[in-house]
């Protein structure tokens, strides 16, 4: 039976030199166009699990340690996405290995801009999980760019608490907006009849508000227990308190 290593092994593409280092460990030093040039000394550890991991083989010597801004899990191993494919086959290992050629190329984008530059990047921790709901709901309705507003902390009806009607135990019953998918209704009237979007409305901002919370939880507990690295300068890891509070409130008034 063919191991994760040996396919991706066989399946090395020209941009990374390998060397084993173990039955279950490569060595790998990339080169990556545009790279900064301190990263001629980087080299990566390669952990081949079904899933495999990779790590800075010395962490800190050319990226930082631990960044979520830049996609480092706090024990150094990149985050090269959600719902990843084991490594079973050739087809699975080339997609491995296209996922880190994309993390390094950002990684070389962020040590330069000081930005992460994939805008469609997966939210940290668990929030990514009502990211992929709210992110489907919303292209079923027509309205990626509002869902993308509320992610971007912007003005956007989802997280406007003019709009939202809540019950006592403060849950969302009614969003008092035109129909965003075009059929000229309000989602709740007294006057009329909900139009048929009214649930999606209703569970869109449900999403969002569950999609917030576990992010604040993310960078509370992160940044009680590391210090930032430094560069990122946006980052919630760098912040203040009352500034971080001034980012992440949840809703526009």
């Amino acid at each position: 039976m063919t191991t994760p290593q040996e396919w991706l092994l066989c399946t090395a593409p020209n941009w990374i030199a390998l060397r084993q280092e173990s039955e279950n460990t490569l060595i790998g030093q990339p080169k990556i166009l545009a790279a900064p040039k301190e990263w001629s000394a980087l080299r990566l550890k390669i952990s081949c699990e079904q899933l495999p991991k990779v790590y800075e083989a010395e962490r800190g010597q050319c990226l930082p340690k631990f960044c979520p801004e830049r996609h480092i899990n706090f024990d150094g191993s990149f985050c090269l996405g959600v719902d990843r494919t084991p490594v079973s086959d050739s087809v699975s290992a080339v997609s491995f290995w296209q996922a880190l050629y994309s993390h390094l190329i950002f990684q070389a984008s962020a040590a330069k801009r000081a930005v992460w530059p994939d805008s469609n990047a997966w939210d940290h921790g668990d929030a990514y999980r009502p990211q992929q709901e709210g992110e489907a709901l919303a292209i079923r309705l027509g309205i990626e760019q509002d869902f993308l507003l509320a992610r971007e902390g912007k003005p956007t009806w989802i997280t406007d608490r003019n709009t939202v009607k809540e019950n006592e135990q403060g849950e969302v019953i009614a969003v008092d907006h035109p129909c965003p998918a075009g059929c000229r209704q309000r989602s709740s009237s007294a006057s009329q009849r909900p139009c048929e979007h009214s649930k999606d409305m209703i569970r869109l901002v449900q999403i969002e508000r569950e999609r917030r919370k576990l992010l604040i939880e993310f960078w509370e507990l992160f940044r009680e227990v590391s210090g930032c690295c430094g560069t990122m300068p946006n980052c919630p890891m760098a912040m203040s308190q009352e500034k971080f509070k001034e980012c992440f409130s949840n809703y526009h008034n």
